[in-house]
């Protein structure tokens, strides 16, 4: 009797498991850092409609926190014989030449 089938198919529930437990727990980030944004650029809002004058250098890193962080953003497919082998050209957000 062979249990390879067996194998393979909890291997790839398994796997699918892993992966969606993971999106989840992407999505749950990128929600609080969203509601993070809104809250700061409401604050801001706020401040400014009740007459508040808010100076500019703090009003420079408040603008910078509700900033989306660009690197968060930036995402590239690999391939299963780099995830095994390595990569020869390694690019990141500042030597990628897209800026």
């Amino acid at each position: 009797m062979s249990y390879a089938p067996h194998i393979v198919y909890s291997l790839a529930i398994t796997t699918f498991s892993i992966h969606l437990i993971a999106q989840r727990n992407g999505f749950r980030e990128e929600r609080s850092r969203v509601a993070a944004q809104l809250s700061i650029l409401e604050s801001i809002r706020d401040r400014l409609q009740s007459g508040e004058r808010i100076p500019p250098d703090e009003m420079q890193s408040l603008r910078k926190l509700a900033r989306p962080d660009s690197a968060e953003d930036y995402h590239e497919e690999i391939t299963w014989t780099e995830a095994f082998l390595g990569k020869k050209d390694i690019k990141t957000p500042a030597n990628d030449g897209s800026s």
